[in-house]
């Protein structure tokens, strides 16, 4: 699903105009027809049924019939699409041309599953022989152990991503945690042996405030001193990596963005150290499948632009500003939260990619989700009886436990109808169990995702075609957000300057409240002074942390002031 990320970044000329356009308008009066047309007749349309269905690569399917679409609906968003010029645009994204306009980068996440890039072919080589010499014991301490686990010091799209891979394929061989937030480090490393615990620290700039603290509170977990041994790193800075003491550098470039970079480094070495080279190769194989039918499949069946423009359709002109990702395997339990990073962090934009202006319509969705069924049994109730939210089901076809498996499915397959149809309109139910129904979502099944077993890991004969499968999960979301953001809505999807200005902000408050902590007044943040973007509001929260933080020297606490 992460083409879907893709597809709507960056349509040049776009962003001011897009409402003034003919296809536009015409979206805006279909609309309107659409929203008075209940899901339960469209539903019986056996017809427009066998038409909202896609077939992807290797297997995957997508059933859309229950959005509420026609095929009249589908033919006008394609013509959007077809006035945007999202072919084209994807075409210079592939070429490689800068259309990271704020950062002036090519968006070269392709190569990243192309053997036909040399340096990109030379690190996933470096990568995969590190990770079976690590798995099979040949590669060791300086002291001679055995490493037993790994400890991923990242945050963002260094963890994300990341963890939602190695959840997801993951064996018994190394146990693999990751360590985000910098309050998270006795969680993270509980039970752990220093000793036999390789850290893998990933950072494109190596300068990551969260990142660099934890790796520093790492390296003095290990024991301090030389510890290179066990520390490495996944970075486009090989200055930093080796004054940081790290024995080996995993690249990546600076035209791979953090949420991006599950198939760079940061997401490729965590991925075969926890489930084996062979399972890592597989899954760079299936999203390179998923770039191929992206390239290749024609308009009305690829299905990361289908995907994104059922994503506006929803957005724009049923004023649904919010969707819910519900996987149905317990392996897949990060995967929303990924998609969430990928959807919010490049789509939630204002301002047009090439002329900068505010954009004429809203931008960017809400994304969240739990695994199936334990989404039923936390937001469903919202879902089914208060506003309408989207919903994108996931499933596999097959699972290790059959009958496990059946009632899993059976979850999957129901609340898609329950959500379009709702309860009967025939009065025979009281008001609190009846349900309206015309909730939109889509279906995607893969063939299979089925965990590795630690005894015998790579000898199951259906097991390899698992893991491009979830490469295919990934790269289908990533595309379609990127359609839907550069080449539809005309925004840049491949920066994030307001997560920039938190960290501004962040870093200055940081330095006032380490005065504050070090004056000799009991007065707190008050007696300092004050930057010019604080408020009142935050000078008095800022009193109050400083104030309750003075008892680690001895002063005053928040209950004797």
């Amino acid at each position: 699903m992460m083409m879907t990320v893709g597809v709507l970044i960056w349509v040049v000329g776009v962003a001011s105009g897009l409402r003034e356009r003919p296809e536009w308008r015409a979206l805006e009066a279909h609309a309107e027809e659409m929203k008075a047309t209940h899901l339960r007749e469209l539903v019986e349309d056996e017809e427009r049924c066998a038409r909202l269905f896609l077939e992807g690569p290797c297997g995957l399917v997508v059933d859309y019939a229950r959005q509420k679409v026609t095929t009249r609906t589908m033919e006008l968003l394609f013509g959007l699409a077809k006035s945007c010029e999202v072919m084209a645009k994807r075409d210079r994204m592939m070429r490689g041309e800068r259309i990271n306009t704020s950062e002036d980068r090519a968006v070269l996440h392709a190569a990243l599953r192309s053997s036909r890039d040399s340096r990109v072919e030379a690190v996933v080589e470096k990568i995969l022989k590190f990770a079976e010499g690590v798995r099979s014991g040949d590669l060791r301490t300086a002291a001679g152990d055995a490493f037993a686990a790994v400890l991923v010091v990242g945050i963002g799209g260094s963890q994300l991503g990341p963890e939602f891979v190695v959840r997801a394929l993951e064996d018994a061989r190394l146990e693999t945690r990751f360590l985000g937030n910098v309050d998270a480090f006795e969680v993270a490393t509980r039970g752990l042996d220093p000793r036999r615990t390789l850290v893998v620290v990933s950072s494109k700039s190596f300068t990551t405030t969260e990142t660099m603290r934890n790796a520093e509170r790492a390296k003095a977990w290990l024991g301090g001193g030389d510890v290179s041994d066990r520390v490495v790193g996944c970075s486009a800075s090989r200055e930093k990596v080796e004054a940081f003491g790290a024995s080996r550098l995993f690249e990546f470039w600076d035209w791979v963005g953090g949420r991006f970079s599950a198939t760079a480094s940061p997401g490729l070495l965590p991925l075969a150290l926890a489930a084996g080279a062979d399972a890592a190769r597989k899954f760079l194989d299936g999203a390179a499948a998923v770039d191929a039918h992206f390239a290749e499949a024609p308009l009305e069946r690829n299905v990361p632009v289908v995907l994104a423009l059922l994503g506006v359709w929803n957005k724009n002109f049923l004023d649904l500003c919010c969707r819910a990702v519900v996987p149905y395997a317990a392996r897949l339990a990060r995967f929303p939260a990924h998609v969430q990073q990928l959807e919010m962090e490049s789509n939630g934009k204002s301002v047009g990619a090439n002329d900068h202006r505010q954009l004429d319509v809203p931008a960017g969705e809400i994304v969240f989700g739990e695994p199936g069924t334990d989404a039923q049994h936390s937001f469903f109730q919202f879902l089914h009886a208060a506003s309408p939210v989207p919903v994108d089901f996931v499933g596999f076809l097959r699972g290790t436990d059959a009958a496990a498996h059946d009632d899993l499915s059976a979850n999957l397959f129901a609340q898609p109808d329950a959500l379009a149809i709702g309860t009967p309109e025939d009065g025979t139910l009281p008001p609190y169990k009846r349900f309206a129904g015309d909730r939109p979502s889509l279906t995607i099944l893969f063939p299979r995702l089925e965990p590795r077993s630690a005894r015998c890991p790579f000898r199951d004969n259906n097991f390899p075609t698992n893991h491009p499968r979830l490469g295919r999960s990934s790269r289908f979301t990533n595309i379609a957000r990127r359609s839907r953001g550069a080449w539809l809505w005309g925004i840049n999807s491949w920066d994030q300057m307001g997560v920039e200005l938190g960290k501004t902000l962040a870093a200055t408050i940081r330095a006032h409240i380490q005065a504050a902590k070090s004056s000799s007044t009991t007065d707190g943040v008050v007696a300092q002074p004050a930057p010019a973007m604080m408020n009142p509001s935050t000078r008095r929260l800022l009193d109050i942390y400083a104030r309750a933080n003075r008892d680690d020297r001895g002063g005053s606490s928040l209950s004797s002031s």
